[in-house]
C-alpha cells in the first residue's frame, strides 16, 4: 500500500514537472490558430450533419469517383504485376448487438493495438517525436456481465495495460451519448473507441505541422486496432465521423478545446454483412 502511494506521488510530481515545462515551451499563438481552423471541421449540431449543402454537380461527381482509383492520364509505360489476389479487410455495416466483447479479449486487443512492450518503448504504430498525443478512449454504452464494465468512458494505459475510468454515465447521460453518436441500437455494438488529440502535446514541438502528425496518428491507430481485431474470428470495426463533436467530448470528461475527439471506431462481432465505404 505504501509503495502504491509512493508511485502515485512520484507520478503526480512527474506530471506537474512536464506540464509546467510544456507551458513554457508551447507557443500559444500557434495553438489558437490551429484550434480556430479545427473548429471549421466540426459537427456542432445534428443539422450540420444531415443538412449539408451539396448541389447536383457534387452528387454526380461523387457518384462517378466513389470506389475509383486516382490514376495518371499520361504515363510512359504500364508494368503488369504477378500477384495473388485475396479478400481484403472491410468495414462492418452491422454488428451483433447481443454479443459484447469479453474483458479479457478486449484487454488483449487494446494492448496489441496500442500497448508498449516496456516503459518508454515505442508502440506498434509510429508517432512523430515519440510524443503519442492521441488518447485511445473506450466508450461503454451498455453494461454487460461478460465484460464487467459499467457504462462510461475509459482511457487505456498503454504501459501498464489497464483502464482508467474517467466518468460514469447514468441512464439519462447514456441516452444523450447515444444521440451524440447517432447510435443505432439495431446495427451498432454496445462499445466503441474514441480517439482524442491532445492539441498542446501535438503542437508544442512541431507547431502547425503537429496537427497533421496528430491526424496521421489517429489513422494509424485505427488501422492498428483493425488489425488486432483479426486475431478473433468474427470481430471487425467501422470508422465513424457521424457524431456531434463538442458535447460528446465534454460528456466524456475531456476539455474539448484542448483535447477534442477526432474519430469514433465501432467494433464488435459481425452479423455477416460488410461494406467498404466509411462515414
Amino acid at each position: 500500500m505504501n509503495n502504491e502511494k509512493t508511485n502515485s506521488s512520484s507520478s503526480n510530481k512527474k506530471y506537474r514537472n512536464w506540464s509546467l515545462l510544456q507551458q513554457r515551451a508551447e507557443k500559444k499563438e500557434t495553438i489558437e490558430k490551429v484550434l480556430k481552423f479545427h473548429y471549421k471541421t466540426l459537427n456542432r449540431v445534428k443539422d450540420e450533419i444531415v443538412n449539408i449543402d451539396i448541389n447536383g454537380d457534387v452528387l454526380s461527381w461523387s457518384g462517378m469517383v466513389a470506389n475509383q482509383d486516382i490514376l495518371p492520364d499520361t504515363y510512359e509505360d504500364i508494368i503488369e504485376l504477378d500477384i495473388h489476389k485475396h479478400e481484403q479487410l472491410h468495414s462492418y455495416s452491422k454488428f451483433r448487438v447481443d454479443m459484447p466483447v469479453e474483458l479479457n479479449v478486449l484487454g488483449q486487443l487494446l494492448y496489441d493495438a496500442f500497448g508498449r512492450e516496456a516503459p518508454y518503448a515505442s508502440k506498434r504504430y509510429p508517432s512523430a517525436g515519440a510524443l503519442y498525443p492521441v488518447l485511445p478512449l473506450l466508450l461503454v454504452l451498455e453494461s454487460e456481465d461478460s465484460n464487467k464494465l459499467a457504462e462510461g468512458c475509459y482511457i487505456f494505459d498503454s504501459t501498464n495495460a489497464r483502464l482508467f475510468k474517467i466518468c460514469s454515465w447514468d441512464n439519462t447521460e447514456i441516452n444523450k451519448v447515444k444521440k451524440l453518436l447517432n447510435f443505432d441500437s439495431n446495427s451498432h455494438p454496445p462499445h466503441c473507441l474514441a480517439y482524442a488529440l491532445d492539441m498542446r502535446r501535438a503542437l508544442t514541438k512541431y507547431r502547425e505541422k503537429g496537427y497533421r502528425h496528430g491526424l496521421i496518428e489517429v489513422g494509424l491507430m485505427a488501422q492498428s486496432f483493425r488489425e488486432s481485431l483479426q486475431q478473433v474470428n468474427g470481430l471487425g470495426e467501422r470508422c465513424w465521423s457521424y457524431f456531434i463533436d463538442i458535447p460528446l467530448t465534454h460528456i466524456c470528461g475531456l476539455n474539448f478545446r484542448l483535447c477534442p475527439i477526432m474519430l469514433i471506431q465501432w467494433f464488435g462481432f459481425s452479423n455477416g454483412r460488410t461494406e467498404t465505404s466509411k462515414d
